[in-house]
């Protein structure tokens, strides 16, 4: 048996307590939901600490069926995590195994380095060639990665009215997203009203405030209707999925 390591560093602007949570701690929640094009689910064995294994279930067009791998270590406290991939993914009749052992650590801009080590353990005398060693690096840190590169780190915003009677709420986009030097906040009214049909029609309102004599551009408009609706959309397909979820 032959052993390969490979390490790679890189810079996330998301401090390292939050991409932990995200990116290992709720991995199995969170990834489905942010990239159901590419991950349809997580099933987890065990608690989610040591020992437990967890199966990544890729999309019908994705490289692989699966990927199965096991936590060796969980340190909280240290934002270190190590895995070992024992099945699914490049684990074959050349690579017996492959162990990941990654840590996140505060950065001088309050953000992260990712630090990635990963050993490869070949069966025999077989040599790794360049482009199974590139797809190593890319497998160990493409789920960081893709939490990293969401549309946005994160939204933050406050409930002004909600009126469960009626099926309406008021809430104002204070934080993140689209807010910064251009637009002050964002105030959206959603209600939902019966339909002939047995549905709902969901009417929505939202009020940008821009700051000073700032015009928003058609592209911009798009996006903020996007905001507004896609929230209830992904909401309405899961509804449709699970007819008896909230039933």
């Amino acid at each position: 048996m032959g052993v390969t390591s490979i390490s790679k560093e890189l810079s996330c602007p998301i401090p390292p307590a939050r991409i932990f949570k995200a990116a290992v701690l709720d991995s199995h929640n969170l990834l489905p939901k942010i990239l159901p094009d590419k991950i349809k689910s997580i099933e987890v064995q065990g608690s989610g600490g040591a020992g437990s294994i967890k199966q990544i279930n890729l999309a019908e067009d994705g490289p692989f069926a699966f990927i199965k791998h096991r936590i060796e270590e969980l340190d909280e406290a240290n934002f270190t995590v190590k895995f070992t991939l024992i099945e699914g993914g490049v684990i074959g009749e050349k690579i017996e195994k492959v162990v990941n052992i990654v840590q996140f650590v505060a950065s001088a801009d309050a953000g992260s380095i990712i630090k990635v080590t990963s050993e490869f353990y070949t069966v025999g005398d077989y040599k790794m060639g360049e482009d199974e060693l590139q797809m190593g690096k890319e497998m160990a840190t493409g789920t960081f990665k893709m939490v990293e590169d969401g549309p946005f780190a994160f939204i933050k915003h406050r409930i002004e009215e909600l009126d469960e009677a009626n099926f309406k709420v008021k809430f104002t986009l204070i934080e993140g997203a689209v807010i910064g030097e251009k637009i002050e906040k964002v105030v959206d009214t959603v209600q939902f009203v019966a339909s002939a049909d047995g549905g709902s029609i969901i009417k929505v309102t939202s009020e940008f405030y821009t700051v000073g004599d700032y015009k928003m551009g058609e592209d911009e408009l798009q996006m903020g209707k996007e905001m507004a609706t896609g929230t209830f959309k992904m909401v309405e397909g899961y509804l449709l999925e699970n007819p008896t979820a909230y039933a």
